[in-house]
């Protein structure tokens, strides 16, 4: 068993193993074929590779232990990512109709992990969260009710988001939204409702 995330953004570390019987050595290595790397010894459920520097990206690494029985080996892809999730854009529409509500969506991806929440807020200048306070969300999109907007004004979504292993990031604004009470532009609430 592996004792470090299989998913992580750290760089470099030394990889440790825990066994689940009594091993009396352990390797490891980048091809089946060639685990030939000796672990060091922690105690008889341990053992810890020397420093190991990965490149971004997914590595798969191969450990052996010798147990009374025999030997045994087992692989761990570990996917290395130091880049932060990207926000491509934000959608929020040109015109809204009403003054207690605002729609948004965003694009955003990450190459290697998942993004596992966003961070969004609402105000009346890029940045600015007089609006709507900072709230988190596990979705990439957001309607807002009872709001309590200014008519002939404009809004602005600010958006970051996080991935996995923890990085977040840069905050992107989208270009504003203005409040026209009654255009017919704006029929519904809803996330479907924001114009492109």
């Amino acid at each position: 068993l592996l004792d470090v995330p299989l998913k992580t953004s750290m760089s470099s570390f030394a990889v440790k193993v825990r066994t689940t019987k009594t091993a009396t050595a352990c390797r490891y290595g980048r091809n089946e074929t060639l685990v030939t790397s000796p672990m060091s010894l922690i105690d008889d459920h341990h053992f810890q590779t020397a420093p190991v520097t990965f490149i971004e990206g997914t590595h798969r690494y191969y450990f052996s232990c010798d147990f009374a029985e025999g030997a045994s080996t087992n692989y761990y892809d570990l996917i290395i990512d130091t880049s932060a999730p990207v926000i491509h854009s934000i959608t929020d529409g040109d015109i809204e109709g009403s003054n207690t509500t605002l729609s948004a969506k965003w694009n955003v991806s990450d190459s290697l992990t998942n993004v596992v929440v966003y961070q969004f807020a609402v105000g009346t200048s890029p940045g600015y969260n007089d609006t709507y306070s900072l709230t988190n969300s596990t979705t990439p999109y957001a309607s807002l009710q009872g709001l309590h907007l200014q008519n002939n004004s404009k809004y602005y979504w600010s958006v970051r988001a996080t991935n996995e292993v923890g990085l977040t990031s840069t905050v992107s604004y989208s270009d504003g939204v203005v409040i026209i009470v009654g255009y017919a532009g704006s029929s519904c609430i809803g996330i479907d409702c924001v114009s492109e």
